[in-house]
């Protein structure tokens, strides 16, 4: 209501046969705006877009809360270039898979979830398209000890393992991850 209020339209972008694909995005209702697929925002929040903001994009976030509990070991802040590519529930397989072997020897579990994404990414788009990809994972508990080892194999159900571990991080992808904070 507050994007077509304030003059913009949701709706998934179309491909060269004139089908939607990918995810809905905030776009300019005037035809030149659609035509040139501007501002094509992904989302309906966010910070110093100036451009979607005249659209109804806000910067005024939507706020929940939970209270942790004796069972929440973990949460994961990430951009919509993780989401987009990776359930929430692969993302908690892999992390809280992360607390075993994992063939991302040396990273730690938030470099791994957008190491991951970098790469479902790449295989969605043949290497064309890689959205941002940021992720933090903040441990509610004691955190597990980097892997350095390797492993045979990810823990952790639904998510698609991948053919080998990366030498390191991957170019632009970047991440952190606060310990107990």
């Amino acid at each position: 209501q507050r994007i077509g209020a304030s003059g913009g339209v949701v709706r998934r972008p179309r491909d060269a046969r004139g089908e939607a694909t990918g995810a809905y995005r905030v776009y300019g209702r005037s035809p030149a705006a659609v035509a040139a697929g501007s501002p094509g925002l992904a989302m309906s929040r966010a910070l110093g877009d100036v451009a979607a903001q005249a659209l109804g994009v806000t910067h005024t976030p939507d706020v929940g809360a939970h209270a942790p509990g004796e069972g929440d070991l973990f949460a994961i802040l990430a951009t919509d270039g993780v989401w987009d590519v990776i359930s929430p529930a692969d993302a908690v397989a892999l992390v809280a898979g992360y607390r075993g072997s994992t063939p991302w020897a040396g990273l730690s579990a938030a470099d791994a979830l957008t190491a991951e994404a970098h790469e479902r990414w790449k295989a969605r788009s043949h290497e064309a398209i890689v959205d941002d990809v940021a992720a933090v994972v903040l441990w509610l508990s004691e955190p597990p000890p980097l892997n350095v080892g390797g492993g045979a194999g990810r823990a952790g159900g639904g998510a698609a393992a991948l053919p080998h571990p990366p030498p390191g991080l991957i170019p632009g992808a970047r991440s952190c991850e606060a310990a107990n904070a």
